[in-house]
């Protein structure tokens, strides 16, 4: 009872605090700045990097920590990007990978996995004391090669961050962590696919650091190649805003067959860098940012939640912030930002309480797994000899694909390791 009671206490002590961190104070609006180049987003100093690892984290199996063809296992024990341990997920720093795809029929009574198997997304997250970097990477198409692909893109960049953190110290504002990060997705992920002969791979990657002079501030920088998006939820006003929207088309549509930007060999051995966008947003304690792949964000998009009627009369377009850099990202850029919020909100006011990184993975890993579930059964069930069966299945909700998401919450774990004692 004495033990049930202290667990209570803490639980209360910890409860009070996050609400106090949430209400304290608003948070201001935002800008989001974009471009190509550092020059592109506002010159901000920030606090000299700690290099004490809280929490790091990467997957499915062993994640970007074994550069191998073959590799199945979990993640690499040996030092890999400033941690010798990738199996440390906590609430504030937080990813999933599954596949939506439907399983393959048994042999011998065994499971044969999934259609598309192995899963050719990677993520990592790596979090410091005051700072964290995020990467997610979709390896294009199915198979080794594409997975090893994603792999590359994300050891290329968190290993190329983690290395040069000692000129991040010397000159430790924005424009210097922007050109490292620029120099990490553009020539060291890159590089590294060729070495290891991989094939095709997008790639997204964020740094976020505590600001000097701007109290509670924090800044984050993206580097985006491709269609695997970056977003920001704000707690306080229950939204998701997409961080990467000048990544997109200037007309705003979204051909899903088409990545938009791809490293490895993609033009000779040049990477296509068509889309590339470099962002920036200055965030608040309980922000969170996320990555995902495609089979999380194209899983939020009219088209593909209600197929029919999209297909029948034009979808309402839902309202979004579009940054004043980036004039020409569109309303339907930020359409699966509109949806997710409204996924966010309705399970905020269903539990009650607020999201952490781990559960905000949860939610929507979880609402595109039921979205896409009656397609799965459709693959089973329907004919898929007979002439009418692709047109029957494109009135069913939901698209199956590799599905990746990896975040991280703002300043909350200074406050859960101070009060855990951890």
């Amino acid at each position: 009872k004495r033990l049930l009671c202290v667990q209570i206490n803490k639980a209360r002590i910890m409860n009070k605090k996050l609400r106090s961190l949430f209400s304290s104070k608003g948070k201001k609006d935002a800008d989001l700045f974009h471009g190509k180049e550092a020059k592109s987003i506002p010159l901000k100093n920030v606090k000299l990097w700690s290099t004490e690892v809280v929490g790091a984290y990467t997957g499915p199996k062993c994640g970007f920590t074994k550069l191998d063809l073959n590799t199945e296992d979990g993640p690499s024990r040996e030092n890999v990007a400033g941690s010798n341990n990738w199996n440390m997920p906590t609430e504030f720093s937080y990813g999933i990978s599954l596949s939506l795809y439907e399983t393959l029929p048994p042999r011998n009574g065994a499971s044969q996995g999934f259609v598309g198997d192995p899963i050719a997304d990677v993520f990592g997250v790596l979090t410091l004391e005051n700072s964290a970097i995020l990467a997610l990477a979709d390896g294009v198409g199915w198979g080794k090669k594409p997975r090893l692909a994603a792999r590359c893109a994300v050891h290329g960049v968190m290993q190329h961050m983690a290395a040069n953190m000692a000129e991040i110290r010397a000159s430790p504002n924005t424009h210097c962590i922007a050109n490292l990060l620029l120099e990490a997705v553009t020539e060291k992920a890159h590089q590294l696919i060729l070495e290891r002969d991989a094939t095709l791979s997008t790639l997204s990657a964020a740094v976020l650091c505590e600001l000097e002079g701007e109290e509670h501030a924090w800044g984050l920088v993206t580097v985006t190649v491709g269609d695997s998006p970056v977003y920001v939820y704000c707690p306080h006003e229950q939204k998701v805003t997409e961080v990467s929207v000048g990544s997109h088309q200037h007309d705003g549509q979204r051909d899903m067959r088409m990545s938009g930007g791809t490293l490895g060999p993609s033009k000779g051995k040049d990477p296509d860098l068509s889309n590339l966008s470099l962002a920036y947003m200055t965030l608040f304690p309980g922000d969170i940012v996320f990555c995902t792949s495609d089979g999380i964000s194209d899983n939020f998009l009219s088209s593909v939640i209600d197929p029919v009627v999209v297909g029948t009369q034009a979808a309402p377009t839902p309202a979004c912030v579009v940054s004043k850099t980036a004039p020409h990202a569109s309303q339907q850029c930020c359409e699966s930002a509109a949806h997710m919020t409204e996924v966010l909100q309705k399970h905020h006011q269903t539990v009650g309480k607020h999201l952490s990184a781990q559960t905000l993975c949860a939610c929507l890993v979880n609402h595109v797994a039921i979205l896409t579930e009656q397609k799965r059964l459709s693959h089973s069930l329907l004919d898929n000899t007979s002439p009418d069966f692709r047109t029957l299945l494109k009135q069913v909700p939901g698209k199956l694909d590799h599905a990746s998401i990896v975040a991280f919450q703002v300043d909350l774990h200074h406050k859960i390791v101070s009060t855990t004692g951890l």
